[in-house]
């Protein structure tokens, strides 16, 4: 049975010549290495670590580790095969190398064969191979155990070896003595032999001889192969005949030949390389077959080669017709075996220069070697002497002022001995003077060499070969200058030219030629150069060699003085007017003419061109390079030029797209500009944006005028109308002084609450707070058409702002300030002094009114400079507020007043003690001060002691006091300086009463914090929120505070309030004093 394990015998020092391991492919396979060195057991008890290089039938490799083992009381090196990698069928080469305590050791290759299928004759020899191995194995054990044991063996029980490394037969045990004296085919291993016909046998009990392992061969086709001239003859026998043969070079596999041979049909075929051929051939019973065999260098025809000599260049030719792989040689007898791996590789020819023996080794692609052996005579050798070219870079027609090289080639079929140069300004040196001096000049380092020459004279170049012929070669150099040439000047003048005129010498190479200062070139020695100017004029002169001579020529004589221009343009600002330009034209000699003109002219152009000045100034309309022209008495001539950038008459482009609700036109507003660049865009509410885009937004009907300026004061007016909206005008609803107000469509207004100081407008005044508290219906006051109602509870007076632009006061009556005579005012009364009012801000007794025509005016208090005119007096006589032009809107806190512009700046006045001016200090301010840090506001809102700043896009910043979270800061602590409040955006109003804060948003949504039941949050959240909280309530048009009082209206007109119910405030007594959640308050919603 074929084994999955083989034993091999590897000795360190010899090749393995012993039996291939074979496997089938899918099979396991085991090699156990077992280890000598010069035919003794190696000891490998100090393995460390081993591993195998195992080279594929097709190429490529792949390393893998082994181990170490025992078995029966044997140390081995093993190597078991990966089943997946061995991919090919074929012969494989394993070398094996390990490490133990004396370093590395590496045997030489082993060939492991792996077949998919063997026949039946093929798997009887394997077996009988794994078989003959295991009884050598034994036998040697028992040798080995007997040669220790008896009395032939030396006395350390050692056998002696012979001189062919065998046991001498003095020394083998007895019984084996006549086994060693039988023929070759006799030589018995423990009871087994080959005989003649190496057919394996075994001898019986019996004396006997009985067959083993024999193959069976006579169903099969059987073939014999003998070469000879470069044929192989094929000889058949046994069962059958061939019907198909191919044959092809190398050691193949039954498929490849099969597949890629060479199909012939005589029983012989062409071999013309040496090594393995591999023949398959098919029966007649298509059973198929696979026979190799060798072809020596024996079996090839053999070249005749020749080699002749001449001049020592050795040639070497054959007459046969073999590729030739690769030839070598070297001197004196060599054989195959040394050219394999030393030698001189040559082409075609190659050099010698000693007389003697010398060896050609010639190896032929099909395998062939041969060495010839020739000798050289003295008459072979070379007999001229060496020759010597010189070149000269660059060459003595072309002067330099550098060093010149000498390119030195020193031409040789043989070695040169001596190589030696020698520079001189003299011509007298011979070749005796190298000869007798051994160190006479400078030895070379190579045949082929550059010589650096740095002045004239002459280079001498001496070489000598192995065969004592010399010889010398010289050169001249004549053409290197490195001294610069001499110039001198002279001058001369008329009218008030200096001609100057130069000489130069060069007494080497020669002048070349001068640059003149304005780089023209004079190629002679002598040249002029005409001048208009004084001052330093620099020649320049060149030899041939490129030596170079500065001359710096001095002019001094002259007086011409160009005369001076100076341009100053009437603005350097961006305008849509003309520019001025003025000119100054000075000069000693007086100014005859001066023009100018468009464009960057040259003084020549104003000969017939330009426009004459006598004003001292020309005007320009458009941007460009002018240029002015000035000659002088003597007709000394200027220009210069001015370049006018900054004019712009073209108005920017306005484009505004809309989004359209129900009730509202947001207006989107670019406006561009490709000159000055745009500068503002004024909204149809007069406020003012400094950017290029804007929104604006439209609730009401009508028609509204954009207006975009550059930066030169361009303007563009576009004006959108806007119809079909619904507009939400039936209810307006406001809170202040503990009473709120109503105003309908109708133009009715409706009150309830505090009645002190007949509030309500209905000519009451009831005392008793028990009956506003029982009073649910709220009441109608004796007042219409009013759209805005403030009071001022300090002073118990409240304002009423009718349609027409009337203002009307109730209550308490400070006539400095009304105008009007009654005390109290029981009925709502008109004020005398202002009419034709949009809109009005009440600070206890300071008032502010905006006039149809948007300007502000002011008067009353002003106790802490409210009014911005830079003092605390008290102002009778309304007076205009123009600290700042543009005012959009003015709110107050306890004792301060900011004011937003419609830029979007916003100004501070007031105590100021708590920072809620947003200055970043608590000082109080007397005068208007800008808040730096804020831009783009659109919106302002204020409490007692904080604010609130709301910019374009939507953001809310706040500064002050913050004892209940009211800055919505997530703290309660002070802030000086405007601070983004995060978690609320899109915001278009803040409104705030005593402690709680609402936010409006665009999206009409609404964001609480501060005093919790003041914005509907209940008790849970109590005391109160620092950080924003969306709020129950949506669809929000408008919300407004007083106190700890906040009431909202929808968009469908539903009024809801939460916070404090003091006084009836809300019209429903059944609340109580306090709404803790967002309530829906229907005496008010049903009011039409």
């Amino acid at each position: 049975m074929l084994s999955n394990s083989w034993v091999v015998k590897a000795d360190i020092k010899f090749k393995y010549y012993s039996s291939v391991p074979t496997f089938r492919r899918r099979d396991t396979a085991i090699i156990n290495f077992l280890i000598y060195d010069n035919k003794k057991i190696y000891d490998i008890s100090s393995f460390s670590k081993g591993e195998v290089t195992i080279t594929f039938p097709q190429g490529g490799y792949l390393k893998r580790p082994c181990q170490k083992v025992n078995i029966n009381g044997v140390d081995y090196i093993q190597y078991i095969f990966n089943k997946d990698e061995i991919v090919e069928l074929g012969v494989y080469k394993v070398i094996l190398s390990f490490e133990d305590n004396t370093g590395r050791v590496s045997l030489q290759e082993i060939l492991v064969g792996f077949f998919d299928t063997l026949g039946t004759s093929e798997l009887a020899y394997i077996e009988l191979i794994q078989d003959l191995q295991n009884q050598s194995d034994y036998l040697e054990s028992i040798v080995n155990d007997i040669i220790q044991k008896d009395e032939k063996g030396v006395a350390d029980g050692v056998a002696k070896l012979d001189s062919n490394g065998q046991i001498d037969i003095s020394h083998m045990p007895s019984f084996l003595e006549n086994h060693m004296k039988d023929s070759v085919f006799k030589n018995w291993v423990h009871g087994l032999y080959i005989d003649e016909n190496f057919v394996a046998k075994y001898k019986t009990k019996d004396g006997g001889e009985e067959n083993v392992g024999h193959p069976d061969l006579s169903d099969s086709l059987r073939l014999f192969v003998t070469v000879s001239d470069e044929i192989a003859n094929l000889t058949f026998s046994g069962k059958g005949s061939a019907t198909v043969k191919k044959y092809m070079y190398g050691d193949k596999t039954l498929q490849d030949t099969k597949v890629n041979g060479t199909l012939f049909t005589a029983n012989n075929f062409p071999v013309d390389k040496v090594g393995i051929w591999s023949i398959y051939y098919k029966d007649d019973s298509d059973k198929e077959y696979i026979y190799k065999f060798p072809v020596g260098a024996e079996n090839l025809k053999t070249p005749n080669i020749t080699i002749p000599v001449s001049e020592g260049e050795v040639t070497v030719k054959d007459d046969s017709t073999y590729a030739l792989e690769i030839q070598k040689w070297d001197t004196g007898i060599r054989d195959a075996a040394y050219f394999r791996t030393n030698g001189n590789v040559f082409a075609d020819t190659f050099i010698v220069d000693t007389k003697g023996t010398y060896s050609v080794y010639r190896k032929y692609t099909n395998g062939l070697e041969i060495v010839k052996v020739f000798e050289v005579k003295a008459s072979d050798l070379i007999t001229v002497p060496p020759s010597i070219t010189l070149l000269l870079t660059p060459n003595n027609q072309t002067w330099t002022n550098t060093d010149k090289t000498v390119n030195v080639a020193i031409t040789e079929k043989t070695t040169i001995i001596d190589k030696r140069y020698y520079y001189s300004t003299s011509d007298n040196i011979s070749i005796a003077n190298f000869r007798n001096d051994s160190n006479y000049g400078t030895s070379m380092f190579s045949n082929n060499q550059n010589v650096v020459i740095n002045n004239n004279g002459y280079l001498y170049v001496y070489a000598k070969n192995k065969g004592n012929l010399d010889t010398i070669q010289q050169i001249s150099i004549t053409s290197i200058d490195k001294v610069s040439p001499t110039a001198t000047s002279s001058q001369t003048q008329s009218n008030g030219v200096v001609t100057i005129t130069v000489n130069a010498i060069d007494a080497d190479s020669g002048v070349d030629r001068i640059i003149k200062p304005d780089s023209s070139v004079a190629s002679s020695a002598k040249t002029t150069y005409s001048v208009t100017a004084n001052g330093d004029y620099n020649f320049t002169v060149y030899d041939k060699a490129g030596n170079r001579f500065a001359l710096k020529v001095t002019v001094n004589s002259i007086i011409m003085t160009p005369p001076v221009i100076t341009l100053t343009p009437s603005t350097t600002s961006w305008t849509n007017q003309n520019v001025t330009v003025n000119i100054s034209a000075t000069s000693q000699n007086g100014i005859s003419v001066i023009k100018w003109a468009s464009g960057d002219q040259s003084a020549g152009y104003f000969n017939a061109g330009g426009t004459t000045v006598t004003t001292g100034y020309f005007s320009v309309s458009t941007n460009g390079v002018y240029t002015v022209y000035a000659k002088d008495n003597i007709g000394t001539e200027a220009i210069k030029t001015i370049n006018i950038s900054n004019i712009d008459k073209t108005a920017p482009t306005l484009s505004i797209t809309r989004t359209t609700t129900s009730t509202q036109v947001t207006f989107n507003v670019t406006a561009s500009d490709s000159e000055s660049g745009v500068y503002r865009i004024v909204k149809p509410d007069g406020s003012i944006v400094y950017s290029s885009s804007t929104t604006y937004i439209a609730t009401a009907n009508g028609s509204y005028l954009f207006e975009a300026y550059d930066n030169a004061g361009n303007k563009a007016s576009k004006t959108e109308n806007v119809s079909g909206l619904i507009v939400n005008t039936n209810k307006k609803v406001t809170v202040s002084g503990g009473t709120m107000y109503l105003m309908t469509m109708s133009g009715d207004l409706y009150a309830n609450g505090n009645e002190e100081w007949y509030k309500k407008g209905n000519g009451l005044w009831s005392m008793s707070g028990t009956s506003w508290k029982d009073d649910d219906t709220p009441d109608k006051a004796l007042i219409s058409s009013v759209i805005k109602v403030a009071s001022n509870t300090s002073r118990a007076s409240t304002w009423f702002l009718t349609a027409n632009g009337d203002i009307y006061v109730l209550g308490s009556n400070n006539k400095r300030y009304t105008g009007l005579t009654a005390s109290p005012i029981t009925v709502p009364t008109k004020c005398p002094k202002m009419s034709n009012v949009k809109d009005f801000v009440l600070i206890g007794d300071t008032i502010f009114v905006k006039n149809s025509s948007d300007e502000w005016y002011g008067w009353g208090e002003n106790s802490y400079g409210e009014l911005g005119l830079g003092h605390a007096n008290i102002v009778d006589t309304p007076v205009k507020i123009n600290f700042v032009s543009n005012i959009k809107q003015i709110t107050h806190g306890a004792t301060n007043v900011l004011f937003l512009t419609g830029s979007g700046i916003v100004y501070g006045v007031g105590a100021n003690r708590y920072g809620e001016l947003g200055l970043g200090h608590n000082d109080q301010v007397n005068t208007p001060t800008q808040v730096t840090s804020l831009s783009n506001i659109s919106y302002l809102s204020q409490n007692g002691y904080c604010s609130f700043f709301v910019n374009t896009s939507g953001q809310v910043y706040t500064t002050g006091l913050s004892n209940s979270g009211e800055l919505g800061l997530g703290n309660t602590t002070q802030v000086l300086t405007p601070t983004l409040i995060s978690g609320v955006s899109n915001v278009k109003k803040i409104t705030t009463g005593s402690s709680g804060v609402v936010a409006l948003t665009n999206s009409n949504t609404i964001y609480g914090w501060g005093e919790t039941n003041a914005i509907g949050l209940g008790k849970p959240f109590a005391p109160n929120t620092t950080t924003p909280k969306l709020l129950s309530l949506s669809n929000v048009r408008d919300v407004v505070s007083d106190n700890n009082s906040t009431v909202y209206i929808t968009n469908n007109d539903e009024i809801y309030a939460s916070g404090w119910n003091i006084d009836n405030l809300f019209a429903n007594s059944a609340y109580g004093d306090e709404i803790n959640s967002i309530t829906k308050l229907n005496n008010w919603t049903a009011l039409q």
